[in-house]
């Protein structure tokens, strides 16, 4: 059967375009077999250095777990071995506390927006 580029007739040059088209298409296949081992090459990098990753992160955590542990439990060793001490760190920081939100509490409110005024309030007696 003719198709549209053939009317029946076979010319020679006809069949050099038709060889063409079948290496065109071999050439086509061998760029999608690279690209597809291209592909899967940087899937299992990928995949390699998200698995490091991981590792580095569960051990990164590990170790401050660990160390927060020790921590907390040489704090405690502390506080059972010098209750005196640890009451007077617990006042001195209570003033330190007591002070800081003192000296916030008098600071200046900040000016009423234009407009606004508090002496009918004040007047008031409120």
């Amino acid at each position: 059967m003719a198709n549209p580029g053939n009317r029946g007739m076979n010319f020679p040059e006809q069949r050099g375009q038709d060889a063409g088209k079948s290496s065109a298409g071999g050439v086509m296949e061998s760029v999608k077999e690279k690209a597809s081992d291209i592909a899967s090459g940087v899937a299992s990098t990928a995949e390699q250095a998200w698995d490091t990753t991981r590792h580095a992160v569960q051990s990164a955590a590990s170790t401050v777990a660990s160390t927060a542990e020790d921590a907390w439990d040489s704090t405690i060793s502390f506080m059972r071995r010098y209750p005196l001490a640890t009451f007077g760190i617990g006042v001195g920081l209570g003033f330190l506390l007591c002070g800081f939100l003192a000296m916030r509490r008098s600071e200046p409110d900040p000016p009423a927006p234009a407009g606004w005024s508090l002496e009918p309030i004040q007047a008031a007696g409120i």
